[in-house]
């Protein structure tokens, strides 16, 4: 006779598939559906597949409804996709920190450092400017690495920041696809880094206090 249990899984190959249950005559069945069973490979139980179908859907709903929720409490950096929460303020937005705040906070927060109005979404100079990471108050915009599509990484073999954005504004294209952000070159402090994250490294391998300091690897990480 066959005793029912609850099936444990085995490994086949490189599959992990149920265990079968065997019968004293030598038949194997599958404790899921119990359908007669000739090889665990060739079997596809439906009742094992009706609960995948069934957990897949209800994970697509859970993901729908945080995204909604989400949507409700914030939006998404128009540059860099960035999410962000607006609790109270101006409509005026800086990607990574308070309104009209500091450079060195939005990138360290993870921001691409863009200004934008919160109702449109539309990046525009922040009239009451920002804070530059040399402590000077600035206005325009600043172009960092994070608002820049497949931007290089600085030729140190050992730095893993991203190139100096120095120079760089009009013509670039943002990870979100977004053109035409940058009318002008941005106004942050030079680095003068060249190919290099800043002149510091490109000297010696330290960094300056005006370097973005941007891991060149986290965009390896945001695109799996």
């Amino acid at each position: 006779f066959l005793v029912r249990r609850e099936p444990s899984c085995i490994q086949v190959e490189d599959k992990v598939v149920a265990r079968l249950g065997a019968c004293t005559c030598g038949a194997h069945i599958c404790l899921d559906c119990l359908q007669l069973v000739e090889t665990v490979e060739a079997h596809k139980c439906p009742k094992k597949e009706e609960a995948q179908t069934a957990a897949a859907a209800q994970e697509e709903k859970q993901l729908k409804e945080a995204f909604a929720a989400l949507a409700s409490i914030g939006k998404e950096c128009p540059v860099c996709s960035m999410f962000i929460q607006k609790n109270e303020g101006c409509e005026w937005m800086l990607c990574g920190t308070t309104s009209h705040g500091k450079l060195s906070e939005a990138l360290r927060n993870g921001g691409c450092g863009i200004a934008f109005t919160w109702n449109n979404l539309e990046v525009a100079d922040d009239p009451c400017g920002w804070t530059d990471l040399d402590g000077s108050h600035k206005k325009g915009r600043p172009v960092t690495a994070r608002q820049i599509e497949n931007h290089p990484k600085c030729k140190r073999p050992e730095c893993n920041y991203f190139m100096t954005t120095d120079g760089l504004g009009p013509g670039i294209k943002s990870p979100t696809g977004k053109e035409g952000f940058h009318a002008a070159v941005g106004t942050q402090a030079r680095t003068e880094g060249g190919e290099y994250c800043c002149a510091q490294c490109c000297t010696n391998g330290t960094h300056s206090n005006v370097c973005h300091r941007i891991n060149h690897n986290e965009r390896k990480t945001k695109s799996k």
